[in-house]
């Protein structure tokens, strides 16, 4: 194996990674929010 190719797959390995973390964080976060949505002060939506 050349070292661009170990360079590349490295690279991509990190890549993946990331993009699982971010998206599983990213899910995690939607879910908590939906769950803990109803707050306490419910008057005036505010964002969304």
């Amino acid at each position: 194996m050349t070292r661009q190719a170990g360079v590349a797959a490295t690279l991509l390995i990190g890549v993946l990674i990331y993009a699982v973390t971010v998206a599983l964080i990213g899910a995690f976060v939607g879910i908590y929010t939906l769950l803990v949505r109803p707050k306490p002060g419910a008057g005036s939506s505010q964002g969304g």
